[in-house]
């Protein structure tokens, strides 16, 4: 029987993943680390997931299962923080799993100067072979918060973190209902913003399962471009409330900057009806003050209203970069 003391709540969110499941719940059960729970969240799959859920609930009795209606990825989450009994938690996505001593290694950097947070770097396993992700998180503060919001491609995980519970409760952080991606940039930013200390263990113990079938360039829609728009303005009225301005300022800047990435796939894509809308976006006059964030080709390339003059414009500057 696990204690309260130390007991650290793995929180699995599911949704038809029912190829990955088995992997991902063995690799939690397998932990060196034993005083666990572990939740999995069935976010009202329609495949076997359920299923599997339950059979392993059957089998070891630190696993709880919560089967929910379909709400998305943030939701799940935010059951999951709710109904966690653990001192930590640890998020690990259905389709991942982790290495044996994973929560071990986490927790015993966390004990070494009782941090809220401890990260670690992640292993993308992927139909071209294995990349290791590295989050440089060995910074103050500040800086941390800076690259976060200054750059979209620099790592703001959640998985692979252990976080102390206590700073989601006594600061009421939850990801956004409905905005289905780019919470972990909403969440992640404010619990290292309030965390006393956070640490960084020097191992990767966390394999991410990536495939190039689910590319954002094939999948992107006017739709997702706007939960994205929508977790960077959610992050940048946190810190605009906290007074942090430059930050602010910072990731307003980098929404802008991603503007011509996803005018011109929408353009690649033939979706010029969401090209004009995105463009409308992208001109909204608290944005305005954002484009010297831009190079002068792609400032001009939101003057242009036609997306086949945009097309044009963009495979020019291709020919000539």
């Amino acid at each position: 029987m696990h204690t309260t003391t130390n007991l650290l709540s793995i929180i699995i969110p599911i949704y038809n993943i029912e190829k990955y499941l088995a992997a991902c719940i063995e690799s939690a059960i397998g932990q060196t680390y034993s005083n666990l729970e572990i939740l999995l969240i069935d976010d009202g799959s329609t495949d076997k997931s359920g299923l599997i859920c339950d059979e392993y609930a059957a089998k070891d009795t630190r696993i709880k299962v919560i089967h929910k209606q379909n709400g998305g990825l943030s939701d799940t989450r935010n059951v999951g923080i709710e109904k966690a009994k653990g001192e930590f938690v640890f998020h690990l996505d259905g389709d991942d799993y982790l290495d044996p001593d994973a929560i071990e290694t986490l927790m015993a950097k966390q004990k070494d100067g009782d941090h809220d947070l401890v990260f670690s770097d992640l292993t993308r396993i992927g139909d071209d072979g294995n990349l290791l992700i590295s989050r440089d998180y060995d910074c103050e503060k500040y800086t941390l918060l800076n690259r976060i919001t200054g750059d979209l491609a620099f790592p703001h995980f959640l998985a692979g973190s252990l976080i102390r519970r206590d700073l989601y409760i006594k600061h009421n952080i939850k990801a956004r209902e409905g905005v289905n991606f780019g919470e972990d940039l909403q969440v992640l930013l404010q619990l290292i913003y309030f965390a006393k200390s956070y640490a960084k263990v020097d191992k990767p113990v966390y394999n991410y399962t990536y495939s190039r079938h689910d590319s954002m360039t094939k999948e992107l829609t006017l739709g997702r471009i706007r939960q994205d728009i929508a977790s960077m303005e959610i992050v940048a009225d946190f810190l605009k409330q906290k007074g942090e301005s430059e930050l602010h300022d910072n990731m307003l800047a980098t929404l802008l900057k991603k503007m011509p990435e996803w005018l011109s796939i929408l353009c690649k894509n033939k979706k010029h009806a969401e090209y004009r809308e995105l463009l409308s976006i992208a001109n909204k006059p608290e944005l305005k003050p954002f484009r010297k964030a831009l190079s002068k080709p792609y400032e001009i390339l939101l003057w242009i209203p036609s997306p086949q003059i945009a097309s044009c414009y963009l495979k020019t500057l291709k020919a000539l970069a």
